[in-house]
């Protein structure tokens, strides 16, 4: 079966629909767990694709037991100690285009701990930067590099990760796409500026 559902912010509020039509139980973990995947898959419901949907589903998970502050605890103030060094080490390669438009940080393979990677939604570093449109976060392992993207505004980034075989949101999207880093690079960081500039896809 393959079930797409475009006007879904999140995976999770799929997943808590699915179970109340087959008469599951929520039970406080299940809560917590789709809670954590909507407010991980909205920014913290910050991207333009949150609907009265998604905080009707996230009022429902907290009535069954989910804990919006055990949650935010548990993603972003769980840091070991030395996370914070190695995410000085990442944001020092943290690049922004000229025109302020893309901004992008590429890890080659090595430099920073995977757990921190996971942990620490590097991504969403560059798509801080006021004008920046498209952030990318490149990573390079084993021969390949996964990409991670998002959007703001009316850039469609599902369209960007579409285009290397990957998928995702309007707001947030990735793919894997051959290394090495320099070559990925380059092709991801050339989809992102046409649909930045609005261009067609070649």
């Amino acid at each position: 079966m393959n079930w797409i559902d475009t006007s879904a912010a999140a995976t999770g509020e799929m997943v808590y629909e699915l179970l109340t039509a087959l008469g599951a139980p929520l039970t406080p973990a299940i809560a917590t767990n789709l809670f954590t995947a909507i407010h991980t898959d909205t920014g913290s419901f910050r991207y333009s694709n949150v609907t009265t949907r998604t905080f009707t589903i996230a009022a429902a998970l907290v009535a069954a037991g989910a804990r919006p502050e055990v949650v935010s605890e548990s993603l972003y103030e769980k840091r070991a100690p030395d996370a914070l060094r190695w995410l000085g080490e990442a944001l020092t390669r943290v690049e922004v285009s000229q025109d302020g438009r893309l901004g992008w940080l590429a890890l080659p393979a090595g430099l920073v701990p995977e757990r921190i990677v996971e942990s620490e939604e590097l991504v969403n570093y560059p798509r801080s930067v006021a004008s920046v449109r498209v952030a990318c976060l490149l990573r390079e392992r084993d021969g390949q590099v996964k990409v991670s993207l998002r959007g703001k505004g009316d850039v469609d980034v599902q369209k960007i990760a579409a285009q290397f075989g990957g998928g995702g949101h309007v707001n947030a999207a990735g793919c894997t796409v051959p290394g090495p880093l320099p070559d990925a690079m380059r092709v991801v960081l050339a989809a992102a500026r046409r649909a930045v500039d609005g261009s067609p896809t070649p």
